[in-house]
C-alpha cells in the first residue's frame, strides 16, 4: 500500500493506510514526500521543475528523517539530470535495463573465451525479453 501510488490504490484499502499513516508520523511523513516528489515530473519548464525539486529537497532536510535527509542531498547534486526530464521527457530506464541484462549474462558466461558465442547470448537474452 504504501508504495502504490495515491491515485492506483484500491478504494478498500484507502482505510487501511489512513490507519498505518495515522499510527506513525514517520510513515506519514515519509509517504507524503514520495507523493510529493512525482510532481516535479509534471512541470514543462525546467526552471519550475528545478525550484519545486529544490522546494522538495528542503522538505526532506527538514523532515529529520533521516534517508530522506540524504536521498535530498543527493537529488540536489543531481538536480540537473532531474529536471532535464522536464524538457526532453526520456528517461534512460531502457538503457539502464539493457545494461543489467548485459551485466547478468556476462556475470553467468563466467570464462567465456569466444565473443561471439557471448555476442549470440547477448542478442538471445535481450531478444527474449524484448519479445
Amino acid at each position: 500500500m504504501l508504495l502504490t501510488n495515491a491515485s492506483n490504490l484500491a478504494e478498500k484499502k484507502q482505510p487501511r493506510l489512513q490507519e498505518l499513516m495515522a499510527a506513525n508520523q514517520s510513515l506519514s511523513t515519509a509517504y507524503l514526500l514520495k507523493e510529493q516528489f512525482q510532481s516535479v515530473y509534471h512541470y514543462k519548464s525546467e526552471g519550475w521543475a528545478k525550484r519545486y525539486l529544490l522546494q522538495w529537497c528542503a522538505l526532506a532536510q527538514e523532515s529529520e528523517l533521516k534517508p530522506f535527509i540524504r536521498l535530498a542531498k543527493g537529488f540536489i547534486k543531481s538536480s540537473k539530470e532531474i529536471v532535464s526530464y522536464a524538457k526532453h521527457k526520456i528517461t534512460s530506464g531502457k538503457i539502464e535495463s539493457f545494461n543489467n541484462q548485459i551485466a547478468r549474462v556476462i556475470h553467468r558466461s563466467c570464462g567465456v573465451s569466444n565473443l561471439d558465442y557471448l555476442f549470440i547470448r547477448l542478442r538471445h537474452a535481450t531478444v527474449m525479453r524484448s519479445a
